[in-house]
């Protein structure tokens, strides 16, 4: 009689021995983790302009986009705002000295100084550089449209290749990039475009107030003149978001910014609006974007200060401070 089979398990591999670490591969180790825990103890604990390195990254992020520039209209350096530092721009096809600079949807304009004429000319840069307008007269203070169809700028009324510091002497022009055409649209200064229920507006400081011409037409640019109290100085022109949802107006007796909700936009009635916020801080210049408005403040000599003013909170914080031998303002 035979005996029963077993049947039988097959052994398993046997894993072969693991090795310890080397020592070198132990102190390489530690030596990364402890770089990680230094990075990560800096970002928290150290502070520039009191914020933390994730918050300074952060402004930075926010602040991408708007540069700043000395207060002056016939030679400006344009700079962004760095992680430590405000940092100088190099706009392509600049061939003279720049004054000023506006771009949106990939249309930068300038007004140039230009090396060839002497004169103040209002330029399209880049790659290709164009004359737009030329002549002798002073130009300043540039704009362009949202969407890149058109650009705008200021012009002395007379002429004269001097720069005046009050509105009334200068001539808004709006500049259709399409066809070329140069349209004169009255005494006043700072042009800012805005898009208002899917209707583009171009909106600018008279002597008189606040004008604001629809753009639904690229024939008639008719204005509707909404009066407001202001010096007849350039420093006091309106500013407006994007959006023409908030307007900036400086108030004549404290000379600073007082922001309005805007309820109403049509040409042949006033701008409807209500006071928002009366900041506490004097701000020599303001800007709209990233949904907020950002004023600077050239209070403290040596230093220009950009602080982020939240219309819906009404509150006002302290961003980024750079160092700086002129009161600064905000490019369009």
């Amino acid at each position: 009689m035979e005996e029963p089979t077993v049947p039988t398990t097959p052994s398993a591999p046997v894993a072969p021995p693991v090795k310890p670490l080397s020592r070198k591969t132990l102190l390489i180790s530690g030596a990364v983790a402890l770089v990680v825990i230094v990075l990560i103890a800096a970002a928290v604990f150290i502070k520039i302009d009191g914020r933390s390195v994730f918050d300074r990254l952060a402004t930075q992020k926010e602040l991408k986009g708007i540069l700043v520039a000395g207060w002056t209209f016939d030679s400006i350096t344009p700079h962004s705002f760095g992680f430590n530092k405000i940092v100088e721009e190099k706009i392509a096809g600049v061939n003279g000295v720049l004054g000023d600079y506006a771009a949106s949807k990939n249309v930068a304009v300038g007004i140039v100084t230009s090396t060839e004429s002497g004169h103040q000319e209002v330029w399209s840069l880049g790659s290709e550089p164009k004359v737009l307008a030329g002549g002798e007269a002073a130009k300043a203070s540039v704009a362009v449209s949202t969407d890149g169809t058109y650009a705008a700028y200021a012009a002395i009324a007379d002429g004269t290749a001097a720069f005046s510091p009050q509105i009334s002497s200068w001539a808004v022009h709006l500049l259709d990039l399409e066809s070329g055409k140069d349209i004169e649209l009255g005494t006043g200064f700072d042009p800012e475009f805005f898009m208002r229920e899917g209707i583009a507006y171009l909106l600018f400081t008279s002597p008189e107030g606040v004008v604001v011409s629809s753009l639904a037409s690229r024939d008639t640019f008719a204005g509707f003149i909404t009066p407001f109290t202001h010096f007849d100085r350039v420093d006091h022109t309106a500013k407006v978001s994007p959006d023409g949802m908030h307007i900036a107006l400086k108030d004549i007796v404290t000379s600073q910014f007082a922001f309005y909700s805007v309820y109403r936009v049509a040409t042949d009635l006033p701008l409807g609006i209500e006071p928002v916020l009366f900041p506490e801080n004097s701000y020599g210049d303001v800007i709209f974007a990233n949904g907020a408005a950002y004023g600077i403040d050239n209070a403290t000599k040596g230093t220009a200060t950009v602080k982020k003013i939240d219309l819906t909170k009404t509150t006002e914080t302290a961003l980024y401070t750079f160092s700086t031998t002129l009161p600064n303002r905000f490019l369009r």
